[in-house]
């Protein structure tokens, strides 16, 4: 296939692709959005928390060589990873990498389905109101 040669003039067609080298030609590609030529889109990862550098540089259970679901029956590490409603941070907020925030989620559920940690309450009245917290103190009756 030979493309003519274009005048310095006639901008207009010189952002127009030439045809493919098929024997068949679809009606949607002698329309003019089909010829003209379309940007490329670089697709990049999205902006969900710390890029992989930085994440293994933040991440204790990465820099220490732990597994987050081996603290599933330790709530005073998990409480470290939820909000103050009970909720699992975001990957922003805890700087883990995604391999240990899926871990850690899993290790939260976990200890909800064990009752180690409550469900549906704020995490001071957890640390608060804990019998085994109070057996440490002298004041338990």
């Amino acid at each position: 296939m030979e493309i003519a040669h274009l005048e310095e003039g006639d901008h207009a067609v010189s952002n127009l692709r030439p045809f493919p080298d098929t024997s068949i030609i679809r009606p949607y590609e002698l329309t003019y959005q089909s010829r003209r030529e379309r940007p490329r889109h670089i697709r990049r990862t999205p902006a969900v928390g710390p890029n992989v550098r930085e994440a293994r540089q933040r991440d204790i259970f990465y820099s220490l060589g732990l597994d987050p679901l081996e603290y599933a029956t330790t709530p005073e590490v998990l409480n470290h990873f939820m909000s103050n409603m009970g909720k699992i941070n975001t990957r922003p907020v805890t700087g883990l990498t995604r391999k240990n925030q899926r871990r850690l989620g899993k290790a939260i559920r976990r200890a909800r389905m064990m009752g180690i940690i409550p469900v549906l309450s704020t995490r001071k009245n957890q640390l608060t109101n804990n019998p085994v917290m109070d057996l440490e103190n002298e004041d338990y009756q």
